[in-house]
């Protein structure tokens, strides 16, 4: 039933959001804190959030909500580099977790649009060395998320280009026996994609990135995230009243963007602006349950790097993810025409459960 209900409104969906307007799709105008008097509780409640527990304990990051293109709500709460009194806004610039991941999965299928890659294409054609593990695996595994790739911890000292990255997930066994029936996405995934995508293309990630994603959303302020990008330039991230020492970057495919980049990237991905009908639904089409559901969220289950499920009755369509101390959630309920988009540069913060909970104030649970 969710399967074939899902289909039906993602269709509605991508013919009647293409014609959004211009403005709608702009998200918001140079970085200023936007709240609508009408919905005036969600700031309440998030400034009640940055409050709590004392300096370095409340909430800290950046807010958006809208609704059929208006912004409800669109401001940073706390500080985004604390040693440089340096406040969160809607143009901070973080590195976007999750949202990084299926930003990269949505540029791989664009290029299978363009025919230069193909779902049954071996995934050990464009590498220079493949574990015997590996020769089974294609394209559309690691785009389904059912090769097995494993993880790989790209913060180790001495490692310090995709290359050894890359190494690394083939010096790892599989985490699972690919299966079709098996979802999972590990870091691994995003590593060998991109290491593809450079080697079928002959530019780097971040043009492939640009081109695919960036340039037909409109998204600004957004690129590569690299060592060389470091506070006060993008925010800091923190575990509470710690900060994080760690800057290793140059070793993955990571996205860094601002709050008003991703709404727009959240617009145009929906509105049909970046990928067409067909490759949509299957970036979306729900799959493999939730092993553990996600609190106040029903019906879950797992599809590309995103999640499906219900929020209070209604349709959402989520991603979620962590980099180092940096965390992002991006729910659309495609039905209802919202979008919310929370990003905290503190782990103490649960983005999902302040994202699921002001999805519940708008729909007036």
């Amino acid at each position: 039933m969710l399967k074939r209900s899902f289909f039906s409104f993602l269709a509605l969906l991508v013919s009647a959001v293409v014609a959004l307007s211009t403005s709608a799709l702009s998200g918001g105008a140079g970085g200023a804190n936007q709240v609508t008097p009408a919905d005036a509780r969600f700031d309440a409640y998030l400034t009640g959030l940055s409050k709590q527990q004392g300096p370095g304990q409340g909430f800290s990051g950046a807010v958006l909500v809208a609704r059929r293109g208006t912004i409800l709500l669109s401001k940073g709460y706390g500080m985004a580099d604390r040693e440089n009194k340096v406040r969160n806004s809607p143009s901070t610039v973080y590195p976007i977790a999750g949202v990084s991941f299926a930003m990269n999965l949505a540029a791989v299928l664009k290029l299978e649009e363009q025919g230069t890659l193909q779902d049954g294409a071996l995934v050990c054609t464009y590498l220079s060395s493949c574990p015997a593990a590996w020769k089974p695996l294609t394209i559309g595994m690691l785009l389904d998320g059912t090769s097995g790739l494993p993880n790989w911890p790209w913060d180790q000292e001495g490692h310090t280009t995709v290359a050894d990255s890359l190494a690394g997930c083939q010096s790892k066994a599989l985490e699972f026996r690919p299966s079709p029936t098996a979802v999972d996405y590990r870091n691994c995934t995003t590593i060998v994609l991109g290491a593809i995508v450079e080697k079928v293309t002959g530019k780097p990630w971040a043009s492939v990135m640009r081109e695919a994603i960036f340039a037909p959303a409109g998204m600004t302020h957004s690129g590569r995230m690299t060592d060389a990008l470091v506070p006060p330039a993008r925010a800091r991230d923190y575990g509470g009243l710690v900060a994080n020492s760690i800057t290793h970057y140059n070793d993955y495919f990571q996205v860094f963007s601002t709050l008003e980049d991703v709404y727009a990237y959240d617009n145009a991905l929906f509105g049909g602006k970046i990928l067409s009908s067909r490759s949509l639904k299957r970036l979306f089409a729900p799959r493999a349950p939730v092993s553990e559901p996600d609190a106040g969220i029903t019906d879950e289950r797992r599809a590309a790097q995103w999640k499906v499920g219900k929020i209070n009755g209604h349709q959402v369509i989520l991603t979620t993810g962590n980099t180092y101390h940096f965390t992002a959630a991006n729910l659309r309920f495609p039905t209802d025409d919202v979008t919310v988009i929370v990003i905290s540069n503190d782990d103490e913060n649960d983005v999902e459960a302040v994202a699921v909970h002001l999805a519940g104030m708008l729909f007036g649970q």
